[in-house]
């Protein structure tokens, strides 16, 4: 326990001596007794993401999931809220966002009412709503991304009224819109604006829209609002970015307010719902790296906040964990885990589900992941132990399920569908799992079905093993099977085959210490990969003599396995040199003014440079340590100097000590400052250099790219040759690019742009690196400039980038350019 705050606000002591009368006045229908056919907004009645089927779970094990109806829907986030046997969301119709009713137990659509223009998927979002509606009585209210909020008739989806918040009352969109769910409280219509100006959350009259008032000054971004019991006093709890606050129902004023320190990110405080655990204690995921339970109590003259711990064994997700039985099951990243209520260690953890969003269902846990599957397992501490599961959809889902009338509602991208779970003795069809991996039709693929069929396994596979002339397998000129063999806990598989922030568990021989992953790729392609081994351990394949040096996820040396199909052809520059000429690197740093530290660079020198008097053209490379390192750049430069490019310098800028902010954050201009102001200079100075823009190469890689744009159009005129691999080129980055970039007539620049056909993207979170890079591309040419590059069949990241360090030099400073 390492805090308490004790917060007094003036409203305490006229609100403590009429609470029981405010307890009593309040039509808390919320609240009041669970009633299994509603579940009217996010979360469900009582907010906890808990569910009951009449026992059908119970103990019984023998359970199935049937498809009751299905319909086509399109893009959002929001979940399913289910009053009366309507079943409500919202989504976007490709031009429009869209309310939709649905008849709960047929699937027919009700009606549908047009709420506002589509809200476009951006910066890794996907297009329409993110809000779920709630229904109250007989009215729905839903909150468009763009902050129209709406009331419609829930029998007809007639228009009550419309307000919009952001012209009307100055809230604040955040960057993926309007997420905030409304909820109807003491017939007050509760929304979270994250205005600073008194207006965090405000409530309205539901008949009318009329604003009744409106409190805090915390900023908001994608929470949403709950009613809570607090020693029996009823209460609003509502968080921002900054602070938990607890708001009394009847007038929104302020109770109390707890500063939890979050970090205002999302994953992070900015998407924070706190988890009601045992008595007062609600656990809160209010920082991108931990999570923290806090004990809220109430005093004579005040009300208390106690830290009961705080720990790493729940974080980096946007999923909500749920409470049971003294347990919070939630994930951390990718990895779902148990996690003891009272100390915050872990009890266990697994690969299965996968990703996803849980909730409680007859004290079972109900994961709907974002690959479309739902997972039925017991909520229990003695390990994940799966009753049944069920692929729903072939598209990516963002929301958890919805449970009412005996049914559970889920939604994807495309679809919406209700479903039943009955006795697997009605002969349910259960519908298969997407298993990644496999590739039923292959050679590979008939002989694994031999072994699964034999009782002599391991004789079978010794053999198949030693026949192998290398690892991977390659069959024919397109497939790939990757091999471990070892006792291993848990094994999964990265790489650029596979989605970013993804790992796909490895499949495996029953009853063998024999696992297995095959997939496609171009005949010509060459990609990385890594094994995740026992939940921590990331390591290379050890069958596979191909590895090139990386930095781990601890930023610490790391090995990288890669393969390479049939077609591709091995760049010759990355050979050790036997003999010949050799450059010498020199070491050098300087007092930067700019971002007030000590920067180091080493420098290349070509060979023959200390016995010739002339200048030579300047390579800068920005992410200069990965470029020695991973790249083996001086290397490169030795096999093709005098070959295919002119004699140049490199100058390799080491990182500092937040290269996030200096390449695409807040610090970028002091790093630009830097790059143009001292160190060209001061490069200019040490070396006998061609000390014009016109013989500067700025290259940048990943995040460095994004230094490399800015510095060059931001302050034009010092560089004008630019190589950029794999920018980080998110919507709104494009679009700030588009407003700095004058053109070729005002700002002349050769520039260079590649990627890769496996590069990274993220298709369940709507963001995709090569269409990206072939957006900027094209914003690019629409200036003017000839851009060079394009898309090239590998991967990403230094093992990729590195194929192209002899296209890249030969483009700007060939061989015949002089030297």
């Amino acid at each position: 326990m390492k805090e308490i705050q004790y917060v007094l606000h003036k409203s305490f002591h006229r609100i403590a001596l009429s609470a029981l009368l405010v307890s009593l006045l309040i039509p808390l229908c919320i609240l009041a007794e669970d009633d299994k056919s509603e579940w009217p907004g996010w979360r469900g009645k009582n907010f906890d993401a808990v569910a009951g089927l009449d026992g059908m779970l119970g103990g019984n094990s023998d359970v199935g999931l049937k498809v009751v109806w299905r319909e086509t829907l399109g893009s959002g986030y929001s979940s399913v809220s289910v009053v009366d046997k309507r079943a409500i969301t919202m989504y976007s119709d490709g031009q429009r966002d869209k309310l939709i009713a649905f008849d709960a137990n047929s699937g027919k659509k009700l009606w549908e009412y047009d709420i506002d223009e589509t809200y476009r998927g951006h910066d890794g979002s996907h297009d329409g709503p993110i809000s779920t509606p709630f229904i109250h009585e007989e009215t729905v209210f839903g909150l468009s991304p763009r902050g129209m909020l709406v009331a419609v008739n829930a029998e007809t989806g007639a228009k009550i009224w419309s307000v919009n918040i952001v012209e009307n009352y100055k809230a604040p969109k955040p960057h993926y819109g309007f997420s905030t769910s409304p909820i109807v409280v003491n017939n007050t219509l509760l929304v979270e604006m994250g205005g600073k100006e008194k207006n965090s959350i405000a409530g309205f009259k539901p008949e009318s829209g009329e604003l009744l008032w409106s409190t805090g000054e915390d900023a908001v971004t994608y929470q949403s609002p709950m009613l809570i019991d607090l020693d029996g006093q009823p209460q609003i709890l509502f968080s921002g970015n900054r602070f938990l606050y607890g708001l009394d129902p009847q007038d929104g004023s302020i109770l109390w307010e707890y500063n939890h320190g979050g970090d205002g990110a999302p994953p992070g405080s900015g998407v924070l719902t706190p988890v009601r655990m045992d008595g007062n204690q609600f656990f809160l995921a209010h920082k991108f790296r931990e999570g923290m339970v806090v004990n809220i109590q109430k005093g004579s003259d005040n009300y208390q906040f106690e830290e009961v711990w705080t720990s790493g064994n729940l974080k980096q997700t946007y999923s909500t964990p749920v409470y049971h039985d003294g347990y919070l099951f939630g994930y951390k990243g990718r990895l779902f885990q148990c996690v003891d209520g009272a100390t915050g260690k872990v009890v266990w953890r697994s690969r299965t589900p996968g990703d996803g969003f849980p909730m409680l269902l007859d004290g079972h846990l109900a994961v709907l992941t974002k690959k479309g599957a739902l997972h039925i397992a017991k909520a229990s501490p003695d390990g994940y132990q799966e009753v049944a599961a069920m692929q729903l959809f072939d598209d990516h889902t963002w929301s958890p399920i919805s449970v009412a009338n005996g049914m559970i509602y889920a939604r994807s991208f495309k679809e919406i569908t209700a479903l039943k779970i009955e006795n697997l003795s009605k002969q349910l069809a259960q519908g298969d799992l997407k298993l990644a991996g496999q590739l039923p039709d292959s050679k590979f693929a008939k002989w694994v079905k031999q072994v699964e069929a034999a009782e002599n396994k391991k004789t079978m596979i010794d053999n198949f093993m030693s026949r192998q002339a290398d690892f991977p397998i390659i069959e024919g000129d397109n497939q790939a099977h990757i091999i471990y063999r070892g006792e291993v806990k848990d094994i999964v598989i990265s790489g650029d085959m596979i989605s970013s922030r993804n790992e796909d568990p490895m499949n495996r021989i029953e009853g063998t210490d024999f696992y297995y992953y095959s997939f496609e790729l171009d005949p010509a392609a060459r990609i990385d990969y890594r094994f995740i081994r026992d939940f921590e351990d990331q390591v290379a394949d050890p069958l596979n003599k191909r590895v090139g040096k990386t930095i781990g996820i601890d930023n610490s040396p790391a090995e990288t396995s890669w393969l390479a199909m049939p077609k591709w052809k091995s760049p010759a520059h990355l050979a050790e040199q036997a003999d010949g000429a050799r450059g010498t690197v020199d070491s050098l740093s300087f007092d930067s003014e700019a971002m007030g530290d000590t920067r180091s660079a080493k420098v290349y020198l070509p060979p023959g440079y200390a016995d010739s008097d002339k200048g030579y053209p300047v390579v800068y490379y920005h992410d200069g340590f990965m470029a020695e390192f991973s790249g083996n750049v001086p290397n490169s430069l030795d096999n093709l100097i005098g070959e295919q490019i002119a004699p140049v310098i490199a100058v390799f800028i080491q990182p500092g000590k937040n290269v996030r902010a200096e390449y695409r954050g807040g610090l970028v201009t002091k790093y630009s400052k830097m790059f143009l102001d001292e160190l060209i200079p001061l490069i200019d100075e040490t070396y006998r250099t061609q000390a014009t823009p016109e013989a500067r190469l700025s290259i940048g890689t990943g995040a460095s790219a994004s230094a490399v744009l800015y510095s060059a159009f931001s302050n034009y005129g010092s560089v004008t040759n630019l190589s950029l691999q794999t920018v980080p080129a998110l919507d709104f980055y494009i679009n700030m690019l588009d407003q700095m970039i004058k053109g070729i007539d005002e700002q002349p620049a050769r520039i260079y742009l590649d990627w890769g056909k496996y590069d990274i993207r993220a298709a369940h979170e709507g963001w995709d690196m090569r269409d990206l890079n072939a957006r900027l591309g094209k914003m690019l040419e629409k200036k003017g400039y000839e851009v060079a590059g394009g898309e090239f069949v590998d991967g990403s990241g230094w093992l990729s980038w590195r194929n192209r360090t002899d296209v890249i030099l030969k483009h700007f400073f060939p061989a015949n350019a002089g030297g």
